[in-house]
């Protein structure tokens, strides 16, 4: 059945929800623009499995206007997000850098920082992994996984093992993050 599900989406004019044939590709586009709108990308044709799904699509770069400029440079993304992690990155020509913005943040004294003395940014170190012969893999110590030493040298290089830094200001949330792009992340995703 599965097999031949395929074959009716790539050689007939085929909708898999309601098992309908169509004249052609226009007449399926409008069907679909029609009866499943939720999970339906019009300008891309592109059917979704959920309306979340097609929910994170439309936010993409695909249809968002890169209309945040960063503070420091004057470049341009889809979200404050996006805008916060080009710091974070330290590849913002201004200078500015995760550091910078971390102590910033913690002079507010915001209601998203979380409170407490904060621990400096950890020094990685390359003994927390080890190399897994029989798999070919590199494994750390949280559990994550890679195929090639470089995969893992940037997992250590990430925030992945710093502390959280971050807090949702809505009382109700206890969401943390160790950076503020993915508390802005959080916050953008309409999931709180």
């Amino acid at each position: 059945e599965a097999e031949i599900l395929s074959h009716y989406g790539v050689k007939h004019s085929h909708c898999h929800f309601c098992r309908f044939f169509f004249k052609d590709e226009e007449e399926l586009h409008v069907h679909r623009a029609q009866r499943h709108r939720s999970v339906y990308c019009v300008d891309c044709r592109r059917l979704f499995i959920a309306p979340a799904n097609l929910d994170a699509h439309l936010r993409s770069y695909r249809h968002t206007v890169k209309d945040v400029r960063c503070y420091g440079c004057y470049k341009t993304f889809v979200s404050r997000a996006a805008m916060v992690a080009h710091i974070e990155m330290n590849t913002c020509a201004s200078g500015l850098t995760r550091a910078k913005l971390d102590a910033a943040a913690r002079g507010l004294r915001s209601i998203f920082t979380v409170s407490g003395a904060v621990e400096p940014q950890k020094e990685r170190v390359v003994t927390a992994t080890m190399y897994d012969t029989r798999a070919g893999l590199w494994r750390c110590y949280c559990g994550k996984s890679t195929r090639t030493c470089a995969g893992m040298r940037a997992h250590l290089n990430s925030p992945a093992h710093d502390p959280k830094l971050y807090r949702c200001p809505r009382e109700e949330c206890d969401k943390e993050t160790a950076t503020l792009s993915g508390l802005f992340q959080h916050l953008e995703s309409r999931q709180c």
